[in-house]
């Protein structure tokens, strides 16, 4: 019932906002991460930028810079491995890159644990990075199953997003040039 829950408010709206800061507080609150950080690509150029997070470790991970200004650029070492990457991984397993990435080092050092990307298509990923969890557990199985279906919903929901507005906007131009040809 929780799960059908989860499913039902991450389909209910109709704005990409909304939907992945519901991601981040759901994935927090229902696997007891005491972080979240989503990034999502930049219209234009692709680059992985931080939008939304919930947590006092991003807080130290960002000083007092802004979370638009944690970035992941296109064609970076770290860029290319989450996108080559399955679905779900720790962390730790990215070690080799750590000298060559601040951000990965500094997700590392204040306790982000785990990685799922959001794949929307084949060129255009979002990640999201999930802290350690508030009772010090580690992550089990059932975690990363609830994280995989909550990942893969909020990415369906999001490809309807987009539909849903190109198909706003093609039914509004083609409102506009009926009333033109009948005026």
């Amino acid at each position: 019932n929780t799960m059908v829950g989860l499913v039902k408010t991450l389909y209910s709206g109709l704005e990409e906002e909304g939907l992945f800061a519901s991601l981040s507080r759901m994935v927090q609150e229902n696997l007891g991460a005491k972080s979240t950080l989503v990034m999502l690509p930049e219209k234009e150029n692709g680059d992985l930028v931080g939008k939304h997070f919930y947590g006092i470790e991003v807080f130290d991970l960002i000083g007092k810079e802004s979370i638009s200004e944690l970035s992941i650029q296109k064609g970076t070492p770290l860029y290319s491995w989450i996108k080559n990457e399955k679905q779900i991984w720790q962390l730790f397993t990215m070690q080799k890159l750590t000298r060559e990435e601040k951000l990965l080092k500094s997700l590392l050092a204040t306790g982000f644990q785990i990685g799922a990307k959001l794949s929307f298509t084949r060129d255009s990923f979002g990640v999201i990075f999930l802290g350690e969890k508030t009772d010090g557990a580690k992550y089990r199985q059932i975690d990363l199953d609830i994280l995989s279906i909550l990942v893969n919903t909020a990415v369906m929901a999001y490809k309807n997003i987009v539909h849903y507005k190109s198909i706003e906007i093609g039914a509004r131009r083609v409102g506009k040039e009926c009333r033109y040809r009948w005026s």
